[in-house]
């Protein structure tokens, strides 16, 4: 459990830049869910925790995928994207990792009064510390706002020229911020997350899914739904004006379809029935025939560009 939470500390720490985001905090927010999974059987708080962490992940992974929809010359929908998501991470982020801690103090044993005492001074620096890194993923991209000045005042002078130097300002006050809550945060959660905590956890999920097979075959039939789900929204056609590339490629329908019936066969969770090896026949000649659409579409735009 602790491992999961220091790893994903690491990949919230880090600075954004504009929309981009070095080391994904999707990556973050799924392990979160990892490592409170058996917890949120037996503890309603735990249980609320992978909710929200499973909002952020999606919120994350959408913002992912805004990458491809802004070129290095279109500042204003730079900003767009960045202010928004700077809005709604904050309004969806703040109370996940409020969540976090309340949970991790819940689950502490009630003679660790570290996990107590430290527990609000460690909130309020983390959203300080949250809202500073969106603010500062932005502000640069504010300058683009000087261009429509530019426009109407019939001048050159704007401050688009002088993002570069914003932006190594924002980095540089953002990874200050961010080390010094990385190191704050590692710190606490080393001295509340014990082995006890861990061995609590696991003794009270045994016991509560001793017999309830169900739920889990519940749970990994709703995870390959959504994992098909994701699939069918790259169905939609998005094509990045600058390549003419479709950035939602179809061959992530198939694909995906595979994987969540690998993961329910892995899982016991599905019979391969002569019918199941139909429908992923199927799928693997439409994988294999979109991934040779892409490429075809590939190469004749590497050769006219």
């Amino acid at each position: 459990m602790l491992r999961y939470i220091v790893i994903a500390l690491v990949f919230w720490f880090n600075p954004l830049i504009s929309n981009i985001d070095i080391l994904p905090d999707i990556v973050g927010y799924l392990l979160i869910t990892k490592a409170f999974s058996k917890a949120s059987y037996t503890h309603s708080c735990a249980a609320e925790l992978c909710v929200s962490a499973n909002k952020m992940s999606i919120i994350s992974g959408v913002k992912v995928l805004t990458i491809f929809m802004v070129s290095s010359f279109d500042l204003s929908m730079s900003l767009l994207l960045s202010f928004s998501f700077a809005i709604i991470e904050a309004i969806f982020g703040i109370p996940f990792f409020i969540k976090l801690f309340d949970t991790v103090t819940y689950l502490a044993p009630i003679e660790n009064q570290y996990a107590y005492t430290k527990a609000y001074k460690m909130k309020r620096f983390t959203i300080v510390a949250l809202v500073a890194r969106l603010v500062l993923a932005f502000l640069p991209d504010l300058t683009a706002l000087s261009q429509n000045d530019a426009l109407t005042v019939d001048t050159d002078i704007t401050l688009v020229r002088f993002r570069p130097v914003f932006i190594v300002f924002s980095v540089i006050v953002a990874l200050a911020i961010g080390i010094v809550w990385l190191v704050r945060s590692i710190l606490y959660f080393k001295k509340t997350v014990t082995s006890g905590v861990y061995e609590k956890c696991n003794v009270e999920f045994l016991k509560r899914t001793s017999d309830s097979s169900s739920v889990f075959f519940a749970k990994k039939n709703l995870r390959a739904v959504v994992l098909i789900i994701v699939g069918s929204l790259f169905v939609f056609d998005f094509t990045w004006e600058y390549t003419s590339i479709d950035i939602f490629q179809d061959f992530m329908l198939p694909l995906l379809t595979l994987v969540a019936v690998g993961y329910l066969f892995i899982g016991k969770a599905c019979k391969m029935s002569k019918s199941v090896w139909v429908l992923l026949g199927s799928f693997v000649f439409q994988l294999g025939a979109d991934i040779f659409e892409m490429s075809e579409k590939f190469f004749c735009v590497k050769k006219y560009i």
